[in-house]
């Protein structure tokens, strides 16, 4: 309850909206992105190719064998990378077998800059 003093009565908040309950939700979604993208890029040793694979992804969708020779990593090691970027919606695709296209989802295009302050927290550079 608050005061009013210019009326001498106590008055009661309105309550939430849907616009604070939203505002909330959206923190707690990115909290739950930093500490994804902590844990996928910044706190693992294959998370240097992970930033390299998301940053290439952003500017353009690719396969595994455009993603290995763009990167000029092994394409196993892009294959394993991929699937962990999948598995925990940083990446999502369309087709399948060889011709599979990579794609960053929503969730990861709108934390971009989420992943560049981890990067540069993590000094991780991108080649």
């Amino acid at each position: 309850m608050e005061v009013n003093e210019s009326a001498n009565r106590y008055t009661i908040p309105e309550p939430a909206t849907d616009a604070t309950h939203e505002y909330h939700r959206g923190r707690q979604a990115s909290e739950s992105m930093r500490q994804l993208l902590w844990w996928l890029i910044g706190g693992t040793q294959g998370g240097k190719n992970r930033l390299r694979i998301v940053r290439s992804l952003n500017r353009r969708p690719m396969n595994t064998n455009q993603l290995s020779n763009e990167l000029d990593l092994n394409y196993k090691t892009v294959q394993h990378h991929l699937e962990m970027l999948e598995e925990n919606d940083v990446l999502t695709t369309t087709g399948d077998e060889y011709g599979k296209m990579y794609f960053l989802t929503d969730r990861m295009e709108s934390n971009l800059d989420l992943l560049d302050e981890i990067a540069e927290q993590a000094s991780l550079d991108d080649d």
